[in-house]
C-alpha cells in the first residue's frame, strides 16, 4: 500500500470509540459472506480449539487464527491501525523497521532498550484498560474485545493485532519518555525495540531515567538488551546495521544467504518446499531496499534463468 493512500483518524473518529452496544458491535464485522453474530461469537468461544491454533517457534508461543476469528482479528487491526499515532512509532502501517533504522541516520551516539518478555507481559488487564479509558468502551464490548486479542492471558505472538496493540496499551508510558527526552534525542519505537539518538553522547543518567520509566510501567529490561553505541561505530538498530560512516548496511546474515544461496528454511503453507530462486530474488529485492545498488549481477542472472 502506498503511504500517500493511508487515512489516519483521532482516536475519538474510531468507528471502535465510545462502543457500548454489541448491535453496533456486530454491524461493524459485517462481511459479504458471514456476518458476525452472538451465535457466532458464543460458538467461537465454546469450541475455540476449532478457531485457534498455538505452537512453538523459536521457543516462543505463537497462535494462528482461524475462520471467523481470523476475520474478526483481522477486522479490528484495520480499525485500530487507522488511529493516528506520534511520528516516532515504526511497527505500523505506511512504517517499517528500515524506516526505523534510516530515522536515526547522521546522529553518532545511540542508545537502545529491549523491553524483556514484552507481549507476554502485556496482560489482559492493560488491554482492558485501554478500551476503557481511551476507546471509552462500556465494559461489556471492551471485555469482548479482550476475548478477541488476548489468549493466555496477555497479547499473543502471530495475530495481526499485537503490535499495534503493544503500542496503544503504552502510549502513556512511551509518551512520558518521549515528553522527558523532549527535543534533546530522537525516539524511535518498534514494537519492543526503543532506539535513542543524538549528535552528542547520551549520559548515564539519562539512560537511567528512560529506563526507570520503563520498569515503573510493571515492564523489565535485561541488562544485555541495553545497548549504547559511541561515535565511530557500527550500530545495529531492528536487524540492520549503520555503518561507522553512517550509511546503512545489508547484515551479514542476509548478505550470506544471498552470496552461499541458503535454501529457505520454512516450506509455503501447502507444506512444500519453497522455490529457491523466488527466495533469493526476495532476499536480493530486500537488500537492494537497503543498498540500492547491490548484487546487480545476481539479480540479472536470477531473472534471466
Amino acid at each position: 500500500m502506498k503511504k500517500e493512500n493511508l487515512k489516519f483518524y483521532n482516536i475519538n473518529q474510531s468507528p471502535l470509540y465510545k462502543l457500548s452496544s454489541k448491535k453496533k458491535f456486530y454491524k461493524l464485522f459485517q462481511s459479504n459472506h458471514s456476518i458476525i453474530n452472538n451465535q457466532i461469537i458464543s460458538n467461537i468461544f465454546s469450541h475455540l480449539d476449532n478457531y485457534l491454533f498455538k505452537f512453538k517457534k523459536d521457543g516462543r508461543d505463537f497462535y494462528e487464527l482461524k475462520k471467523e476469528l481470523k476475520y474478526i482479528n483481522k477486522k479490528l487491526f484495520i480499525f485500530l491501525s487507522k488511529i493516528e499515532t506520534p511520528s516516532y512509532l515504526f511497527s505500523k502501517k505506511g512504517k517499517s523497521h528500515i524506516d526505523n533504522a534510516k530515522y536515526h541516520l547522521g546522529n553518532n551516539f545511540l542508545f537502545k532498550v529491549d523491553i524483556s518478555q514484552y507481549f507476554p507481559s502485556i496482560n489482559k488487564q492493560k488491554v482492558f484498560h485501554f478500551y476503557r479509558k481511551h476507546l471509552k468502551m462500556s465494559p461489556d464490548i471492551a471485555e469482548l474485545l479482550c476475548k478477541f486479542t488476548v489468549f493466555d492471558n496477555h497479547l499473543s505472538q502471530g495475530l495481526s493485532t499485537s503490535p499495534i496493540l503493544s503500542y496503544l496499551v503504552n502510549q502513556d508510558m512511551f509518551n512520558k519518555i518521549s515528553s522527558y527526552i523532549g527535543n534533546n534525542l530522537r525516539m524511535s519505537v518498534y514494537v519492543d525495540d526503543i532506539t535513542f539518538s543524538s549528535d552528542v553522547s547520551i549520559g548515564k543518567r539519562t539512560q537511567d531515567k528512560i529506563i526507570s520509566i520503563i520498569e515503573s510501567y510493571g515492564y523489565k529490561v535485561k541488562p544485555e538488551k541495553i545497548k549504547y553505541y559511541k561515535s565511530g561505530k557500527h550500530k545495529k538498530i531492528t536487524g540492520l546495521i549503520i555503518s561507522k560512516h553512517n550509511q546503512l548496511k545489508i547484515p551479514n546474515r542476509i548478505r550470506e544467504k544471498i552470496i552461499k544461496q541458503y535454501p529457505p528454511k520454512e516450506n509455503n503453507k501447502n507444506g512444500k518446499p519453497k522455490d529457491i530462486k523466488q527466495c533469493q530474488l526476495g532476499r536480493i529485492y530486500f537488500a537492494r531496499i537497503i543498498e540500492p545498488n547491490s548484487f546487480k549481477k545476481k539479480l540479472n542472472e536470477l531473472k534471466n534463468s
